[in-house]
């Protein structure tokens, strides 16, 4: 059952501390973030989005719902969230990361029983990858909360319809603990998620979608085209990296909506043109969730097709942007 005034709480409280870290008390200068190599902020801003919404999930998580499989999912985001903190303060090896996210990834997915060795690396990969993909869309304001609210408020629709109400609630508690974020982030500039934020979500979201696959609320294509848009950014960009021999996992401003932003393109309009495109994949997704497995395959190519062709016919006006400024 889902208590409102729990719902409300969770809202509240993430409001409450939103306002207090940004606007009661001086934080020092190793809770800014200065960095140029990724993000576009135009000043120092606050890093600590991740600070107040993981404390806070953990708490709700184990005073309201303190479901088994649940609390096996936060014991592994705290161990994620703990060395992203880290990661936040004082910058760790990219070696040491991956290899904190391969090792907890491993450790989640070990519960279950019927991976093969090849699903196993499969879905490893994935969980990894959608952890560190959540990272790269850190980099403009309001792209990674808006992505969550959509994702999050999609992944909950079936929860709803299924009555499977334990992971149900922990998605709306996310929802509502992102929201003050969200504003706080896209429309006033002062804060933003952070690796321990962004990583530690990315992992979250990974997890509640392979839950929800292991328990059949959802195959698992469904919440891969929900956060398709921003998969095929992330994915085509490193491609393009490893394709021009350079090193993906150095930081960068290549990504799509960085070229949009070279391009001259508002970063606000940025934001809601994928904003438009994950409501229309989420939409999509669910279209799709209630027909046959053959009738799903047609759409879901031409959908990925025309998002690989968009972002192609981006990356070919910023080489050709970038050619006629450097002649």
């Amino acid at each position: 059952m889902i208590y409102i005034g729990h719902v409300l709480f969770s809202f509240i409280l993430s409001l409450f501390f939103h306002i207090f870290f940004i606007y009661k008390i001086k934080l020092g200068k190793i809770f800014y973030d200065y960095s140029i190599h990724r993000s576009s902020h135009n000043v120092p801003t606050l890093k600590i989005g991740g600070m107040i919404f993981f404390p806070i999930l953990f708490f709700l998580n184990f005073i309201f719902i303190n479901h088994g499989p649940l609390n096996f999912i936060i014991y592994c985001a705290s161990i994620i969230f703990i060395f992203s903190l880290l990661d936040d303060l004082i910058e760790m090896p990219i070696t040491l990361r991956l290899f904190i996210h391969f090792f907890i990834s491993y450790i989640f997915l070990f519960q279950f029983s019927d991976f093969t060795i090849v699903t196993l690396i499969f879905f490893l990969v994935s969980l990894v990858w959608i952890t560190n993909l959540y990272n790269f869309m850190d980099g403009i304001d309001g792209l990674a909360g808006s992505m969550t609210l959509v994702g999050i408020l999609f992944l909950s629709i079936p929860l709803y319809l299924k009555e499977f109400y334990s992971l149900l609630l922990f998605n709306i508690y996310i929802l509502f603990i992102i929201i003050p974020f969200f504003y706080f982030n896209f429309f006033r500039s002062k804060i933003f998620l952070g690796d321990s934020g962004a990583v530690t979500i990315g992992f979250l979201v990974g997890c509640i979608g392979l839950y929800g696959s292991n328990y059949g609320i959802w195959p698992i294509w469904y919440p891969t085209l929900i956060f398709s848009t921003f998969g095929a950014d992330a994915t085509l960009t490193v491609l393009i990296k490893v394709f021009n021999r350079e090193n993906p996992l150095k930081p960068h401003k290549h990504y799509f909506f960085h070229k949009l932003i070279d391009l001259g393109v508002n970063k606000k309009i940025i934001v809601l043109i994928y904003l438009i495109f994950m409501f229309f994949s989420s939409s999509l997704a669910f279209f799709l969730l209630y027909l046959d497995t053959i009738s799903i395959y047609i759409p879901l190519i031409i959908y990925l097709t025309i998002i690989l062709l968009i972002l192609s016919f981006i990356h070919f006006l910023w080489l050709r942007y970038n050619f006629k400024n450097n002649q």
